[in-house]
């Protein structure tokens, strides 16, 4: 009964470290993970809107479209 039970175990052992191997089985330990809640981060900006658009959109202001360039 004991043998069964080792020859049992062992091919599972070996059909979860093959499944393992090859991505089929996914094993979440945890580690080296962090996480963050879902949503936008909030950042206090002291200027005014219009100058916050105003500097966003500078670098695209003059460039143009592919397509609408003629």
């Amino acid at each position: 009964m004991k043998a069964r039970a080792a020859i049992a175990l062992t091919a599972l052992g070996a059909v979860g470290w093959k499944m393992t191997v090859e991505g089929a089985l996914t094993l979440d330990t945890g580690l080296g993970r962090r996480t963050r809640p879902l949503g936008c981060p909030a950042t206090a900006v002291a200027a005014p809107r219009a100058t916050v658009f105003d500097v966003l959109c500078a670098p695209y202001a003059e460039r143009q479209f592919r397509t609408m360039n003629c």
